[in-house]
């Protein structure tokens, strides 16, 4: 809208290009008035049959603001929704057919009074639907067992889903490519019976649990090319995800405090991860030992096998290391020409985050705080001079003097 108040030409020329009209997002605080549904007839005209993404939340007085989208369902492609009562039963009258270009939706509803558990099979209906997020503590019952034939992306924030009702999800979505679970799955308590689930396509798994591995122990994943998760109480479920499902990771993604060293170095050794791209680890992990794996060393590898030979991001919350390893670590891994043949590829971004120094220990050579790696921010200061996109910083500082972009 702001083109058409710059001048009467730039006026006509968003007036001339439909496409253009084709997504409005309106917040509507406390009740629809008839300016705000003249707006939106205005926004339905000027965007013609072009398809068209909206965001709509129940508020008093909008009758004719659902009555004017809902006419419009065949144009329907993004939406967000969040339904209660009224908003739900004329969502439940819609039919799938009608709306064949919905691709994406986004949907929160408020289960009081009206036939919410028939909204997962009406969803899974609509033919072009890939992409859905649902959002809130609230889930009908039906939605785990519900077949979403066609669901490449699932999306769950804040949602309260057990480990059983996430493995059930999984279990009705055969073409899901990318999941994520933003709220911690509740535990099983027990071992499911059966054997484990196996999701042909999924690429990207991100989710936390009370016990991670209570998922991971209960998947075959093939595909899985990212993966972010926290810590599983028992360390070798990650193992056994690699041996049954024998997929080659390209990102991964551990930052819990409880990470320890001996954990990562198991995990990094794994077949799966010998693909990675893209590495992220909590500081937990990060001592000399885990820097040490790192470290590109071809007169200490008799076979001249390098760990993670294909890295290229990494970004490490330091915990202790000795001053010194961590740019020792970074220069062995990058050069900026192609000549080295028998080197792991170049590193190409790097993000380091510092902890505190809050407590004591007997070796200062091995400190957490910024202000004790000198050696590290001098080869730092070098990388970076010869091109090296390296990030490094403290939270304990606000200074520019320990922060460095």
């Amino acid at each position: 809208m702001l083109l058409c108040q710059v001048c009467s030409y730039w006026r006509q020329v968003a007036l001339s290009v439909a496409v253009l009209w084709s997504s409005f997002d309106f917040v509507l605080t406390y009740e629809t008035k008839w300016s705000h549904v003249a707006l939106l007839q205005r926004w339905l005209t000027r965007s013609r049959t072009h398809p068209i993404s909206f965001s709509l939340i129940p508020t008093r007085r909008a009758a004719a603001l659902r009555k004017a989208l809902f006419a419009n369902v065949q144009r329907w492609r993004h939406i967000q929704f969040r339904l209660d009562a009224e908003l739900g039963q004329d969502f439940l009258k819609i039919d799938a057919e009608q709306a064949h270009l919905l691709e994406r939706v986004s949907m929160t509803i408020d289960p009081r009074n009206w036939e919410d558990e028939r909204l997962p099979s009406i969803l899974a209906s609509f033919p072009c639907l890939h992409h859905l997020q649902w959002t809130g503590k609230y889930i009908p019952a039906t939605f785990v067992n519900t077949l979403w034939p066609r669901l490449s992306h699932i999306k769950l924030v804040a949602c309260v889903i057990s480990t059983s009702d996430f493995l059930a999800l999984l279990s009705h979505c055969p073409t899901v490519e990318h999941i994520e679970a933003h709220r911690p799955l509740k535990s099983l308590g027990s071992p499911p019976a059966g054997p484990s689930i196996t999701v042909p396509n999924l690429q990207s798994l991100a989710f936390w649990a009370d016990d991670p591995g209570e998922i991971l122990d209960n998947l075959t994943l093939p595909c899985l090319r990212s993966l972010t998760t926290q810590p599983p109480r028992d360390p070798k479920a990650l193992q056994r995800l690699d041996y049954r499902s024998s997929c080659k990771l390209e990102a991964f993604e551990m930052t819990d405090y409880g990470l320890t060293d001996d954990d990562a170095l198991l995990y990094l050794r794994l077949p799966c991860m010998q693909s990675l791209r893209s590495l992220k680890l909590g500081s937990g992990a990060v001592t000399d030992r885990l820097v040490e794996l790192l470290t590109w060393n071809p007169s200490s590898h008799a076979d001249r096998v390098c760990a993670l030979p294909r890295l290229t991001h990494l970004t490490l919350n330091m915990w202790k290391t000795t001053d010194g390893k961590v740019g020792e670590m970074i220069s062995s891994r990058w050069h900026h020409d192609d000549h080295y043949s028998d080197h792991p590829v170049s590193l190409m971004d790097l993000d380091l985050d510092y902890e505190p120094d809050d407590y004591l220990i007997e070796d200062r050579l091995i400190s957490k705080g910024v202000e004790h790696h000198a050696l590290d921010f001098t080869r730092f200061e070098q990388l970076a001079a010869h091109g090296l996109e390296i990030t490094w910083h403290c939270s304990c500082f606000t200074s520019w003097d320990y922060i460095r972009t």
